[in-house]
């Protein structure tokens, strides 16, 4: 396969009955049907015009129509930019502005507003509320010979700094992903696979879509996970027997009290990813627990078209191994020194030998590393030097290759001149049998340059002191490591999945 937009029409070719996508109620889509859906969405796109290398925004919830019409978007030559349908008016028309997108295809409640907002763009398709979970009517035959462009996606990343920018995503960067991913994943044309994550972010994108079709395995298709439809998706992953779930380490944690709570146990064949985030050793216990799944950890990121580096599939699982392993990279992996906010940024990476902690970068010679982003240039300079890309993730190499994913760089708490990693002591507070979510941060110290605070929530009905906490930290870590401020609130702010601890220090700064 040398581009993307033969995915789907390869399967339907050799396994027409085949199911591609099993939707909530059971209904089984083949690939043949899928194929000539597909198809029907390229003719129609064609017809109003959309031209070769041309950007569309796909504004879309998770549903069949989503892969659809991100599919024919590709198969006509465009190139696809998903976005969260729950942004705010405001943020979509920095985007459209930003991206160039002239032509949407917009989910239909938010269609009433977006003329008033957003001057310029072109509406390709509306897509009715009760359409999101069926195909397409129209039985067009499609013959073109579309040029197909480096480019296949504009994926909304903060990157390394923190500031909204694209990460252009390539045909050759998925493809390398998943031919390299293909042969990790045991009987993976047979499997079932989750789609609950997000589509329009790139984990949700590239293994809740493009890889089960790309493998030509199933999609257990469901809406975007949330709290309150996480009862039915749990339902779903047993009844449609999915056997290979890619999920962050919030939906885990959730999944298993869910089980534990109904008496329930998925298959003890599933395979268990995990990626978005670090998964605390609390998260794994608690999952394994449940099901005595081992969730193999991965990571990956935006600028690396999703997961560049997971735990074997295959092997047994070694739990004398931390959860911050991510087994080997798939492409060349370097640690660099660390570097201060304020150096020059044309000063020389220096590389670290393996078992040192530094900066975790990638070759951008591989295919599916970008080597630039699209809309900050001081990201650029920041981020990217003689082929390499800086992750802003600390971590370090093994003698054997494995790479271990310890804290992010911004987050280091510098006390007397030593690095500390909040990660180490979050998962020391989140053991704590009153403690329900926990996130560190250094605040200015005029001695000591600074010290940490503990925010802190509490399960329900639970409490506990201060001193207490601080007890706890000591029993396990350094003196070094102990909290000397503690703030319990009923809530941490969240970005995504993760804990903004931007925001919580910008509190300090006020």
């Amino acid at each position: 396969m040398k581009d993307l937009s033969t995915l789907v029409k390869v399967v339907a070719k050799k396994k027409p009955d085949k199911t591609a996508v099993l939707l909530p109620n059971g209904t089984a889509i083949s690939y043949s049907a899928l194929n000539r859906a597909i198809d029907a969405a390229t003719s129609s796109l064609i017809e109003f015009g959309l031209r070769e290398e041309e950007p569309v925004v796909i504004l879309l919830p998770n549903s069949l129509q989503f892969i659809i019409q991100a599919l024919a978007v590709i198969r006509a030559g465009g190139i696809i930019i998903p976005i969260n349908p729950s942004f705010g008016l405001e943020e979509l028309g920095r985007i459209a502005h930003f991206a160039g997108a002239q032509r949407w295809i917009v989910w239909r409640p938010l269609l009433a507003e977006l003329p008033l907002k957003l001057n310029g763009i072109s509406i390709l398709h509306i897509i009715p509320d009760h359409f999101l979970f069926q195909l397409s009517n129209q039985a067009r035959y499609l013959l073109m010979n579309a040029h197909y462009s480096e480019a296949v996606a504009l994926m909304l990343t903060t990157g390394t700094t923190g500031s909204p920018k694209a990460s252009p995503l390539t045909h050759a960067g998925f493809l390398y992903v998943l031919e390299k991913t293909q042969g990790l994943i045991p009987d993976v044309d047979k499997r079932v696979f989750s789609a609950f994550l997000p589509m329009f972010h790139v984990f949700g994108f590239t293994f809740n879509l493009l890889a089960p079709l790309y493998f030509g395995a199933t999609i257990a298709l469901s809406e975007s996970f949330t709290p309150t439809k996480a009862p039915a998706i749990v339902n779903q992953l047993i009844e449609q027997k999915v056997d290979l779930i890619t999920a962050v380490p919030t939906i885990y944690q959730v999944i298993a009290q869910i089980l534990i709570r109904n008496n329930l146990r998925l298959a003890s064949d599933v395979i268990c990813i995990n990626g978005g985030d670090y998964l605390s050793p609390k998260i794994f216990d608690l999952f394994y627990q449940a099901t005595g799944i081992c969730i193999r950890p991965g990571y990956g990121l935006t600028e690396t078209h999703s997961l560049v580096s997971v735990r074997s599939l295959i092997e047994p699982y070694d739990e004398r191994v931390p959860t911050a392993c991510v087994g080997q990279p798939i492409v060349q992996t370097k640690i660099i020194a660390l570097r201060e906010p304020q150096a020059d940024l044309r000063t020389k990476w220096r590389k670290l030998p393996s078992g040192q902690d530094g900066e975790i970068c990638f070759s951008t010679q591989e295919p599916n590393i970008i080597s630039r982003y699209l809309g900050s240039e001081e990201d650029n300079a920041y981020c990217f030097q003689n082929g390499w890309f800086a992750t802003g993730d600390i971590g370090r190499l093994d003698d054997e290759g494995n790479l271990y994913v310890i804290d992010r760089v911004k987050d280091i708490i510098i006390i007397g001149g030593a690095n500390v990693y909040p990660r180490e002591i979050e998962d020391v507070l989140l053991r704590h049998p009153q403690v329900a979510q926990a996130a560190c941060i250094g605040v200015p110290d005029p001695e000591r340059g600074e010290r940490i605070r503990a925010y802190l929530v509490l399960k329900p009905g639970e409490s506990v002191k201060p001193q207490e906490i601080r007890a706890f930290v000591r029993a396990h870590l350094s003196s070094l490591k102990v909290p000397s401020e503690i703030e319990f609130r009923q809530s941490l702010p969240m970005i995504g999945v993760k804990v903004n601890k931007t925001l919580l220090r910008k509190e300090v700064q006020k």
